[in-house]
């Protein structure tokens, strides 16, 4: 299941991706929305139902991501089982976000969470006031 929003000039896509569906398929399907963000900032999360330590089921995710620049934000466990398969991917600025995993009592999954502060642009010289302006 897919959702693709704009926002603020970024994309997001949020997933949810069965265990049982085709891998094949999946990531056919991933690549068509990563791509179409062209150069556009990304946000990709959701529940991915991919471990991202395991190296051989990640390896074609990783690839998808870094044709755009974007990296995975999650680095702790997301399932009780002690495996990743709730995803944050991005290519926003590092400084400017901060992911995080939320603890939950009612699922086998803890929430996923991304801040995102956007860059705070400050012209070198403020532009001159006409007469009118004043």
């Amino acid at each position: 299941m897919w959702s693709v929003v704009r926002w603020l000039q970024r994309k997001l896509i949020c997933v949810y991706r069965s265990p049982r569906a085709k891998d094949g398929q999946f990531y056919d399907c991933l690549e068509y929305f990563v791509q179409r963000a062209g150069t556009k900032p990304i946000i990709a999360m959701g529940d991915f139902n991919i471990d991202a330590h395991y190296a051989t089921a990640v390896r074609r995710l990783k690839a998808i991501f870094a044709s755009v620049g974007a990296s995975q934000q999650i680095a702790l466990p997301t399932r009780c089982s002690g495996i990743t398969v709730d995803h944050i991917w991005t290519n926003l600025f590092p400084d400017s976000i901060h992911a995080g995993v939320i603890p939950s009592y009612f699922s086998d999954h803890s929430g996923i969470c991304l801040s995102y502060k956007p860059p705070i642009v400050v012209p070198l010289r403020a532009p001159a006031l006409s007469p009118l302006q004043l």
